[in-house]
């Protein structure tokens, strides 16, 4: 899922958005940023309000199927044109098809 935490300081709104591989992961990380900002606003003499919001579902690839597609792919386009890219900040819809079946998003 993505977090997104956002606090205001009174003069401006600021956004982080984290996402990762799983629910445990992210709700360490929900806590340490909680943390951050808490002892932050402690330290300067102010007080913190935390609000969660869940959005989107973590696009967790299935080992199984990204196997075959890439079986699949690579006598087609050629290993070379067959890449794996690294994890990133963006949401997609598919995210929710692979919570309920396995898949490969491609």
């Amino acid at each position: 899922r993505r977090i997104r935490t956002k606090y205001n300081s009174g003069q401006s709104e600021d956004v982080w958005n984290y996402k990762n591989d799983g629910r445990r992961k992210r709700d360490e990380i929900v806590e340490m940023v909680e943390k951050i900002c808490d002892n932050t606003a402690k330290a300067m003499g102010g007080e913190v309000e935390f609000k969660r919001t869940i959005g989107y579902p973590c696009l967790v690839n299935h080992k199984g199927m990204t196997d075959l597609n890439k079986r699949t792919a690579f006598p087609l386009l050629g290993e070379g044109n067959v890449i794996e890219v690294a994890p990133t900040m963006g949401v997609e819809d598919f995210a929710y098809f692979l919570q309920k079946v396995p898949g490969s998003f491609l």
